[in-house]
C-alpha cells in the first residue's frame, strides 16, 4: 500500500522504467521517499544506508533489512529483483567505489545518484569538539564528495548523460543555530556541487541540488514542526525527481528549496556595490564605513 501522501502516478512521469537510481541515506525520511517513489516509476534501486544514529554513530544493517522487508510488503515480490541494498560507508573513497561496484555488476551504468545522508550533533559554536565536527563532515559532506566522485568516475568513460542530486540545508545559506558543523558540511556540500555541475558539463552530467525543508527523523523535535503535516518529505520527491530526469535538460547548478507546496530557487547574489574613483580605487577604512550601506545593499 502506498503512504497516504505519495506523490500520484500522474506526477511520476520521468521516464525512470528500467533506469538505475542510486539512493544514499535511502533508509531515512526523505531518502525513503525517493526510494519508494522510484520503485514506483519502474526504477532499478540501489539504496545505500549504514543504519548510523541520528549522531552518525553506529551502524544497524538490520534497519536496512527492515526496509526491504516494508518494501517487498508493499510492491510485492516483483521488486525484488530490482532493489538492491548496501551498508558501504560510503564517507570513504573505498566505500563509495565498493558501491558503485556493486550497482554495475547488478544492473549496469547507473543513471542517477541522489544523496542523502546525513548527521546531526547539535552544541554551542565555543562548545563544539573535534568529534562533533568531525561526525558531522563524515556522515553529511564527505559520504555526498566519495559518492558524487564515484559515480561521475564510473559515467564519464560510457558518454552517457547522467544526473547527480545532492541534499543539502538551508543553514548551507543562513547558518544555523548550534549548528556549526551541520552548517559548514553543508555549506561544503553547496561549494562541491556547484564546481562538479561545471567541470562535469562537458561529460553530459548535471549537478543540482535540492533543499528540502521536511519533517524527518533530523527535524521533527524542532518546535516549528509540532502538529504540521503539511512539510512530508514526499513534496520533496517531484523536485528530485525532475533534477535526477531527462526533463531537466542541460540545467546545472541549481539548488530547489522545497516548503510543503512551496518551491523556489536558492542562489547566492552580490550587491550592486559602490566604486571609489579617486586615489586609485583604494579605500580606507574610514571610507567603508561612511558607505556601508551603499555598499551591501
Amino acid at each position: 500500500m502506498s503512504s497516504p501522501n505519495a506523490p500520484s502516478d500522474t506526477l511520476l512521469t520521468a521516464g525512470f522504467s528500467g533506469k538505475t537510481v542510486i539512493v544514499t541515506g535511502g533508509a531515512g525520511g526523505l531518502g525513503k521517499a525517493y526510494v519508494r517513489a522510484y520503485l514506483r516509476a519502474g526504477a532499478n534501486v540501489v539504496v545505500n544506508d549504514r543504519g548510523t544514529d541520528l549522531s552518525g554513530e553506529g551502524s544497524d544493517a538490520s534497519i536496512v533489512a527492515s526496509l526491504e522487508a516494508t518494501l517487498l510488503g508493499e510492491f510485492g515480490e516483483t521488486v525484488r529483483s530490482r532493489m538492491l541494498f548496501d551498508t558501504s560507508d560510503v564517507g570513504t573513497a573505498e566505500g563509495a567505489a565498493e558501491l558503485l561496484k556493486k550497482t554495475e555488476t547488478a544492473f549496469g551504468v547507473p543513471h542517477a545518484l541522489v544523496t542523502s545522508a546525513g548527521a546531526l550533533r547539535d552544541k554551542p559554536f565555543l562548545k563544539m569538539g573535534p568529534d562533533d565536527l568531525e561526525a558531522v563532515l563524515h556522515a553529511t559532506f564527505r559520504t555526498t564528495f566519495h559518492a558524487t566522485q564515484a559515480f561521475a568516475r564510473l559515467v564519464v568513460p560510457t558518454k552517457k548523460p547522467a544526473r547527480i542530486v545532492n541534499t543539502l540545508s538551508m543553514s548551507a545559506f543562513s547558518g544555523s543555530l548550534a549548528q556549526s558543523n551541520f552548517s559548514a558540511a553543508n555549506a561544503a556540500i553547496l561549494g562541491l556541487m556547484r564546481t562538479a555541475s561545471i567541470e562535469l558539463q562537458k561529460h553530459r552530467i548535471t549537478v543540482n541540488a535540492v533543499a528540502p525543508l521536511a519533517k524527518t527523523r533530523m527535524t521533527e523535535t524542532l518546535p516549528m514542526f509540532h502538529s504540521v503535516d503539511t512539510l512530508t518529505p514526499e513534496h520533496v520527491v517531484p523536485a528530485v525527481f525532475y533534477l535526477s530526469s531527462d526533463l531537466v535538460g542541460d540545467r546545472t547548478g541549481y539548488v530547489l528549496g522545497v516548503a510543503g507546496s512551496r518551491m523556489y530557487s536558492l542562489r547566492t547574489v552580490e550587491s550592486h556595490g559602490r566604486f571609489k574613483e579617486e586615489a586609485g580605487g583604494l579605500w580606507t577604512p574610514e571610507e567603508i564605513q561612511d558607505h556601508w550601506s551603499s555598499i551591501v545593499k
